[in-house]
This record gives C-alpha cells, structure tokens and sequence, in this order.
C-alpha cells in the first residue's frame, strides 16, 4: 500500500536572486564587538523579504552583524557551497535541499536540539534529519507545495472547469480545447515549460514520478539500490503534453521567462510551479494574483486524484566550524526567524511562507493562493516529496538532461528511461 504522506499546517509561501546584503543599524561599539556570521540562501525568490527581515534582526540585536548571499534562480548554488566550503569561506548558516544534501554535509552540522526552533518544529520535518549522536542537525524553512498555475480567466474564456480536470485524459481534452482557441485568447501557446531548467524539469517536475515508487518515503529513497523508473510512462505524458503545447522552442525556455514574461503576461494558460512563486506574482500584480490565479493538481495515473506534491524541502544548517560565539548568534537569529512573535508575522505576511512550525494558528495569511495550498494540506491531498533525498546531480543530469535530449530529438524515451535507471546512485551509500 502506498504511503501518503498527510500533514496539518498553516500558511505562506517563499523566494528571492543574488545579492550580498546585511550591516548592522545603530550598533554601539566598535565593529569589532560585533558577532559576524554569514547566510548562504539559495531560495532567491524572497531576498527583498529577507534583507529587510535581517534588518530589522539587526536593529533589535546590535551585536549580531549578518551577511547574506543568495545564488539560486538558474545559477548552481550547489556549486558555489562547494567552493566557499573548498575555499575556506564556509558561511555560517546555509540551506541544505533536503535529506540528501544533509547527508553530504552532516558533518558541518551543528547539534541544534536546543532551540526553540526546533522544539516547535512539526515533527514529520525533523525526523529524518539526525546526527549520529541522535541530535538533530537542521532547522526546518517551511513547507513547499507544487502543481500547475493556471489563469482562471482564460479558462472561463475557453469554456474549461478546471475542477472538472481529475486524469490525464481530463486534461487532454482541456488544453486541445485552450490550443484551438489561441489566437482567440490571445496565447503564444497553453503550456511554458521550462526545459532549460534542469533543476525544474529534474528535481521538481521528476520527483513527482520518483515518489511513489518509494511510497512517498524519504528513508526509502535515500539508500535504495535501484530505481525501476516504474511511473516512466507518466512522466513521458507530462512531457509530452507540455512540449506539444508549449511555448518553442521550450529548451530554450527559463524560469523567469516562464513566470514573468509567459504567465504573468498572460500568454499563457498554465505553468507547473510551486508555492515559493506567490511573491512573485503578487508583486506583479496582487490584484490579478489574488482573483485570476487557481491551483490545479497535476494528474498523474496510478495515485490518488487531485493531490498536490511538495513537503519541507529545504532546510538551514548551522556550521560547528564557524565558531561558538558564531554558532550561539545564528541560534538566536533562526529562533527569532521562526518562533517569535516578529518572526511569526514576517513568516506569513513577508515570506509568504507555509510554515513548518507549531504555534501559527492565530497567523493566517492574506493570500488566496497560501490558503489554497493550506487547505489541500490540511485535507491531506498531499504527497510527500522524495526528490531532496536522491542524488541532486542524477535528477538534473539525468532525468532533467535527458527530458531536453528527448524533446530535440537527440533520443528517444526509452533510452532516457533507461540511462536515468542505470545512472541511479543511492544519496546515503
């Protein structure tokens, strides 16, 4: 029997891009009574968010000095953590994509059982990230939901109830009517698929058909032998009818332009993304945003229908090598983050976030899509996300490089489906 993972949460959402941010406001002393630590965040969706956040850390806690650094959007952040780490300039703090990147890096981990982060946290978002000593290594960043965006006008347009899209049949049959409308609506296309984006295409886009061969367990995943690749041919539909109805050529395709050209501008009627986009489209738009912009689950044949996909997937770790002083300080800004009142409101109201953390039921959010993504949570129509306990290189280089292979030409399926099996590595070996 498959496992499905259920939770009940709150709300909010995420994001931000590259920068390097921070200072101390108002601070007595010399700099060198300071306490400086450094961040190294990958979700660049709410680096707006976060600076002003740190900001205001800062004020409250003049002798905490936090340097920040995002690398994310398309860029290799997971790359360039390995550079600073070789480099000698390990950040203090930085975010780790799940279980399989706490593996890679447990052994910078600092125990942080003792914070109040920690002892509110869900406890389904800590249970798999232990140290060897039974303590736990990683503090929570939020829930993460994913699925197709679609605009509800155009569908209203087109004569399509999207509640009435439960199989991929169902869906079939929606975007052939959308595609004969195009010119009509005023469309490039239904779909912009971003097959540029490995990161999209592999890890988001293929956890979706890697979780339920290990029952939506994260445990499984991560020390298992083989991948039978066993709901290959559902992924092969979601390809095709993304690349068959999508914005060409849809290689060439990227996130922003995907969301902030294609979406945003309405030129076209779906997009699969997740929560962390919200940001994005209310400040484009909040009007838009919160009236036009519906959820609909990406129907996949053989699990339940109408379920969204997604879970904790990112995580901050604390460096132990960084210093005690630096080590107590980042403790104190994540609890401050998390759990106090300050950060509770920034949680749900800046960051946009769902939270994975107890004690947020008088914090509701103002955003109808953070709201939406809550209640499928809370009603359990929720799959528990696998894909940050694989091996990050194998869904990018194998199953994202390989969707990009298939849609030029340059090979068929099933020589995908069959260099991704036999590229398969366990994360924890």
């Amino acid at each position: 029997m498959k496992f499905w993972k259920r939770a009940m949460l709150s709300a909010t959402v995420l994001m931000g891009t590259t920068i390097l941010a921070a200072c101390g406001n108002g601070a007595e002393g010399s700099s060198s009574d300071k306490t400086n630590i450094s961040m190294f965040l990958s979700k660049v969706e709410y680096k707006k968010e976060m600076e002003a956040f740190v900001e205001k850390f800062e004020e409250k806690n003049p002798d905490i000095n936090i340097d920040l650094t995002f690398v994310g959007g398309g860029e290799d952040s997971e790359s360039t953590l390995k550079a600073k780490f070789s480099s000698g300039e390990a950040p203090t703090i930085f975010m780790a994509a799940g279980l399989e990147q706490f593996v890679n890096y447990k052994q910078y981990a600092a125990d942080v059982s003792d914070t109040e982060s920690i002892k509110n946290a869900i406890p389904s978002t800590i249970e798999f990230m232990k140290l060897d000593d039974g303590g736990i290594g990683a503090v929570p960043m939020s829930m993460e939901i994913y699925s197709y965006l679609y605009n509800k006008n155009i569908f209203k347009e087109a004569g399509i109830d999207a509640d009435a899209i439960k199989t991929q049949s169902d869906l079939t049959e929606a975007v052939k009517k959308i595609d004969e409308q195009k010119d009509t609506l005023g469309l490039d296309a239904v779909f912009a698929f971003p097959a540029k984006e490995t990161w999209s295409t592999g890890m988001h886009g293929g956890g979706i058909f890697i979780a339920p061969e290990f029952d939506y367990d994260p445990t499984t995943a991560v020390s298992a032998p083989n991948f039978n690749f066993e709901y290959a041919d559902q992924m092969k539909y979601y390809v095709d009818v993304q690349n068959d109805y999508g914005v060409q050529p849809t290689v060439s395709m990227d996130y922003s332009t995907q969301i902030d050209d294609k979406f945003i501008g309405e030129k076209v009627a779906i997009v699969m993304q997740g929560s962390w986009v919200v940001p994005t489209l209310m400040e484009a738009d909040e009007e838009w945003a919160q009236d036009n912009i519906g959820i609909l689950p990406i129907p996949v044949e053989g699990t339940p229908e109408s379920y969204l996909d997604g879970g904790c997937l990112n995580y901050y770790i604390v460096n132990k090598e960084s210093g005690e002083k630096e080590v107590e300080a980042a403790k104190e800004f994540l609890d401050y983050m998390n759990i106090s009142e300050d950060g509770k409101k920034n949680t749900v109201d800046s960051f946009m976030f769902i939270p994975a953390y107890k004690g947020y039921e008088e914090y509701s959010s103002d955003v109808n899509l953070i709201n939406e993504y809550t209640n499928y949570v809370n009603d359990g129509a929720y799959r528990q996300a696998v894909f940050n306990a694989t091996n990050v290189d194998w869904l990018k280089n194998s199953i994202g490089t390989g969707i990009q292979k298939y849609i030029t030409g340059e090979a068929t399926w099933d020589e995908v489906v069959s260099d991704v099996k036999d590229a398969w590595k366990p994360a924890e070996q």
